[in-house]
Parts: C-alpha cells; structure tokens; sequence
C-alpha cells in the first residue's frame, strides 16, 4: 500500500493559525486460501444396537458399540451410538482481492484558547463498489490559558470496511459437504455446494461518536474526565433466508448477511497521573491509573448469531419451560474496569521496566447443568450463573543498545499474568469450563532503524 501526507506551514487568517493537512491512501489487498486435503467433522450423536450399514458396510469411523454411561443429547445409556452427521472439508482453493483507496484533510486551527479541527475523509473500495464520507470535528477550550484547565469535545464518523473478511468466508464454506443418515448408516449429500455464507452486497457499517472531556492539572497531579458514546448502526449480522436464485450456485436455505445490527455503547473513564515523573536516583518512573465504566445495548448476542432447527427445541430455564430462541441473550460486558499503568527506565543502561495491573467486575451469564424429560425427549435445563470479577498482573523488562544513527537493538521478555490466576470466562455446562490464559512468557528481538 501507498500514503502520502502533505502538511502545510502554519498560515495566519486574521486572529486565527490554521495547519492544512491533506492526504492519500492507496492499497492492493489479495488474500489465498488453499485446503491440501479433505476432513470430516462428526454430529450429533444417536443410540444405536449395530454399526453395520443396510449395504452391509461396518462402519469404524463414525459409529460405536461401545455402551454409553448415560442418557442424554440423542444416545442411551447402555447402547452403543453412532453420528448422524457430518461434515465434509474439501480439498481446494479460492482467492479474494480488493482494491482500497481513501482521500482526507483537516485544519487544525488556533484560535486565542479554542483550538478546532475540522476533517473529513473518503473511503471506497472495489469489493463493495461504495463510497463514503465521514465527517470529524475536534474541538478544545483553555479556560484560562494557562493548559491546567481544558475542556474538549469531538463528534466523529467511523466506517467499518471489513467486508473482506466474510467475502473470504463465502469461499471457505463454498468447500463444504454436508451428509446425513439415519438407521440404515448409509451417508447422503444434503448440500452439495453450499454457500452457507452467503456474501450480498451490504452498506457500509458506520459508528457515529461524540466524546466530552476534563482535563485538570492539580497539586502536582493530571486528572481527566471522559464520557464517550458511541452509536453503531448497519452492522453485519446474519440472517437465514429461503433462496429464490434458481442458478444452482446456492443452496435451497442460505445465510445471508445484512445490516440489521444496531449497538450502543457509553464509556465513562476517570483517570489520575503524576504532572511530572517520578525520580529516585537514575530511576524514572511514569505512572498512570485509570477507571471505566461501559454501559452496552444492542440487539445481537455476536456476529456470527443466526436462527437455525436448533433455536425450536425445548429447553427448561429458571425453572420456565421455553425455546431456545426465547433464552435471553448473553452479555460479556464487565462494567467496572481498573487499571494502574507504570513505566521504570534506566536511560545509562538502556532498561524498561514496565507493570500493568487491571481489574474487571463479574457479569452474569447461563450454564447448562443438566437434563430432564419432556415429551419423550431429553432436554437441557438451564440456569443463570454469576461469573466473578477477575484480575490480572503483566510484567515486561527491555534492553536497548543504542547503535550509531538513531538504529538500536533491543531484547524484550514479557510475562503475561505473572501470578498465573485462574480467572474464569465461561461454564456453559457443568462439564466444560472456559478460563483466561494462564501465566506464558514471551520474547521479542528487534532492531529499529
């Protein structure tokens, strides 16, 4: 890819000093996919007393008689059990390719105590064939104009152009066979070029922002207040859909992408650094500590949500019997958040110390902790759980030997949750359990220039 900024010298209009910046952004994107073998995924599971199929086949890969420890999800507890479907990953290969390229330009102007930056930028692309314009104004207060007291304040258009991603998706899937069977063990196509994915063309996805904020120096101390919201609209979501193109590309029942996603997010932040570093000796010691909190509202669990036969069976939650698709929704938002942020450096011997410590509050969620009958069948019972506010410590050390004309060398060893907790994510059912990496060390060579 290719950018190119011009900025003018300062020009004065009158009272004001204006910065002109233009730009350019040209980029060739071209992604490859290449499957050098075929693989099959095994599903959903189903009692069985033989693995010898009505063509007189024995099936060893996908079929058991093993006797089974329990009832549940299909199998009975006695009998053996065999798959009912499966999946089948195709050797083969497919490439994307996408041309970007985007055009902007700002003013930052000074104006007595006011400082305003008004831009805008345009953005296009070949996969989409569309082209949009955002917006941006920037604009801050010395009160007086001494830079302790600084109010600030922003409003901002943001496009997302990830379009790419799901294009490479629709070929990816493009690759998969499904087969089904039932008693008789014999496998049959039930999609024989799939495009489960199916890639449409979207309108671009775009967040509307507007950002307040404080800034007071104090007794020595940097405090900021920040509140910001951020309104997302058109977002990428998919929705399956009964296919009315008659060219045999897609199958019967497709999952088309949309635009019906819609999120809203308000992020409250208060932070507290010392003015100045500090020293001990040939120490110094920048600190920063910092508290949020986000509030998230939207009308999707995760991108990749999508109605499908699953969402009608019955399943019994907090004692209510119901659908899977009435089940409320799942946030992963941790409201609260802290951080305390802090940098040691030697400058003579060319070491960094750096320590990031952050805490986050629990959030409720569901786990699946067991089963019951109704109707004949066996369904999952269902109950809310409050996972617990988890904490983490990393630690980094760098060297740098400083080489002539501004090129260094340096080594660098990280150790990511340097008390190796155990915070936990997830426990969608009482036998599976998600938590957080442990603690893993990291090293990094490098050399700038």
């Amino acid at each position: 890819g290719y950018k190119l900024v011009l900025e003018r010298e300062p020009l004065r209009l009158g009272r004001g000093e204006h910065r002109l910046q233009f730009g350019l952004e040209y980029r060739d994107r071209n992604a490859e996919y290449h499957r050098l073998n075929d693989h099959y995924s095994y599903l959903t599971p189903a009692a069985t007393l033989t693995c010898t199929a009505a063509n007189g086949g024995v099936d060893r890969d996908g079929c058991s008689l093993a006797p089974v420890d329990a009832t549940g999800s299909g199998v009975i507890k006695g009998r053996g059990q065999y798959f009912t479907r499966r999946n089948l990953y195709r050797e083969g290969a497919f490439s994307v390719d996408n041309r970007e390229w985007a055009v902007f330009a700002q003013d930052d102007l000074r104006l007595g105590r006011w400082s305003l930056r008004p831009g805008v930028r345009v953005d296009g692309d070949s996969l989409m064939g569309r082209t949009t314009v955002a917006p941006r104004l920037a604009a801050s207060w010395d009160v007086f104009g001494d830079r302790d007291t600084l109010l600030t304040a922003g409003v901002n258009r943001y496009y997302g152009r990830n379009i790419f991603a799901y294009k490479l998706r629709e070929g990816r899937e493009r690759l998969q066979l499904e087969q089904r069977r039932g008693a008789d063990l014999i496998w049959r196509d039930v999609r024989v070029s799939p495009a489960d994915y199916r890639f449409d063309r979207l309108r671009v996805p775009y967040g509307d922002e507007l950002a307040l904020g404080w800034n007071q120096r104090w007794a020595g101390l940097d405090l900021s207040l920040k509140y910001v919201r951020r309104d997302n609209r058109d977002e990428v979501l998919r929705q399956t859909i009964v296919n009315t193109d008659d060219s045999g590309f897609y199958d019967t029942r497709v999952n088309r992408y949309d635009n019906r996603g819609r999120s809203r997010s308000q992020t409250y932040t208060a932070s507290l650094a010392p003015a100045q570093p500090l020293r001990w000796g040939p120490a110094v010691t920048t600190a920063e500590a910092a508290f949020d909190y986000t509030d998230v509202r939207r009308n999707y669990t995760d991108y990749e949500t999508v109605y499908s036969e699953t969402f009608e069976t019955w399943v019994r939650y907090q004692g209510k019997l119901m659908r899977t698709w009435e089940l409320p929704a799942t946030s992963f938002n941790r409201p609260w958040t802290a951080r305390l942020a802090t940098q040691t450096r030697w400058e003579a011997a060319g070491l960094l110390w750096s320590n990031f410590l952050r805490y986050r509050s629990g959030y409720r969620g569901k786990r699946t902790v067991g089963n019951e009958s109704y109707q004949g069948e066996a369904i999952a019972v269902i109950e809310e759980v409050a996972y617990p506010a988890t904490w983490t410590w990393d630690s980094a050390v760098e060297w740098t030997l400083r080489l002539p004309r501004d090129q260094q060398a340096y080594a660098r060893v990280e150790a990511q949750n340097l008390t190796n907790r155990a915070n936990l994510i997830s426990s969608a059912t009482t036998a599976t359990t998600v938590y957080e990496p442990g603690r893993s060390y990291w090293l990094e060579l490098g050399y700038r220039f």
